[in-house]
């Protein structure tokens, strides 16, 4: 019998290809030098009418989740960290957004634009991911 390998573990509805990027990188890469653990090797995602699904190694989501809940329950020093980080990337991001909200991007040239998405593009990856 042949075993499914894969699995969707997340949907994100009336999503956007550019926002839900950062998440697929930041599984692979970004999570073990959070110290969540280096379990994720594959994950692809699939954009279909306006919903993005989240797809991953059965296996390798499995570990992840269960050492990750582990750690969020008994290691607080690492928790709070966690949370904190968060916190920091939150209010940086939104910050950057609500600024990014207020230039009248008709007025800038494509250098001045491509230079102010450079600099929310950072903060949105780290609080989409940490």
């Amino acid at each position: 019998m042949l075993k499914r390998r894969f699995n969707i573990f997340e949907r994100i509805y009336s999503s956007h290809w550019f926002l839900t990027s950062y998440n697929g990188p930041g599984f692979v890469y970004d999570f073990s030098s959070m110290g969540g653990g280096n379990f994720i090797t594959k994950a692809f995602y699939v954009m279909e009418q306006g919903t993005c699904r989240y797809i991953f190694d059965i296996d390798e989501f499995e570990k992840g989740a269960h050492f990750t809940a582990n750690r969020l329950i008994n290691d607080n020093k690492w928790r709070l960290g966690i949370y904190k980080r968060i916190d920091f990337y939150t209010k940086k991001y939104f910050s950057a957004g609500e600024s990014l909200r207020k230039i009248l991007m008709a007025s800038l040239t494509d250098k001045e634009i491509i230079k102010v998405i450079r600099q929310i593009i950072p903060l949105q990856h780290y609080h989409q991911v940490h």
